[in-house]
């Protein structure tokens, strides 16, 4: 078992300010966004597409592709919550991003990660209000003990070869508690099950997060640097699950 799959560092750096700013530079840099392929995550590489997952659905703005990089407020605070939290320096086996999410999609089911990544630090920008909490607080669903990649993509190769639609997918079986989570800022283990919690496609919000993922570290040790960092300044331990 995984001992843990999820920390909460809701309140160890002030976000508030950043939000908007960040959310702006999206709309900057438009002509730089990228459709991604995020279905593949559970459908696999498949070439076809589902309405509610079409292209479009889901959207990312590499941090490198940024305009201006020097101004970007974006890369500002990367940097500075990698001083903050004393995260590895940015080079190969991490990847920094803008995903967004568009209004009216089809909710997708539990997933582990894609490429190798194995944890993920996520600070939300915009559009979780509709889970009941404030516009920068996310809500996702995490199953701990749940780490059979073969019995997840087994479950939906079977959707998928019987042309399931989108809005008809059902998540993988799972073992064990899942535990359902708020948080505005969280690293998350990539290599358990885990998924969005759901949105209902009348849901009129687009969602945006900033990620910092890493195919370089497992979650334990980017988990080590933030804990050291956390404690040193606040006295706290985060509450992981």
């Amino acid at each position: 078992m995984i001992d843990n799959s999820f920390t909460d560092y809701t309140g160890t750096y002030k976000l508030d300010r950043w939000a908007l700013p960040i959310y702006n530079e999206w709309y900057a840099n438009l002509n730089r966004v990228q459709d991604s392929r995020f279905d593949h995550a559970w459908r696999g590489n498949v070439d076809s597409t589902l309405d509610g997952w079409e292209p479009g659905a889901f959207q990312v703005l590499q941090s490198a592709d940024i305009m201006d990089q020097d101004m970007s407020i974006t890369h500002l605070l990367i940097n500075n919550l990698k001083e903050e939290f004393n995260l590895p320096p940015s080079g190969p086996g991490e990847h920094q991003y803008l995903f967004r999410q568009k209004p009216h999609r089809y909710p997708w089911p539990l997933i582990m990660s894609e490429y190798g990544i194995k944890c993920q630090l996520n600070i939300p920008i915009c559009g979780m209000k509709f889970y009941g909490g404030h516009d920068r607080e996310d809500n996702i669903t995490i199953w701990p003990e749940c780490s059979d990649r073969k019995a997840m993509e087994d479950h939906y190769k079977f959707l998928e070869d019987k042309n399931i639609a989108a809005k008809d997918w059902t998540s993988a079986p799972t073992l064990g508690t899942s535990h359902t989570v708020k948080s505005e800022l969280y690293l998350l283990n990539m290599e358990t099950y885990w998924h969005g919690s759901h949105i209902p496609p009348d849901n009129p919000k687009e969602t945006m997060n900033l990620c910092l993922a890493w195919s370089s570290h497992s979650y334990k040790e980017i988990k080590f640097l933030i804990d050291m960092s956390v404690k040193s300044k606040f006295n706290l331990d985060p509450v992981s699950l």
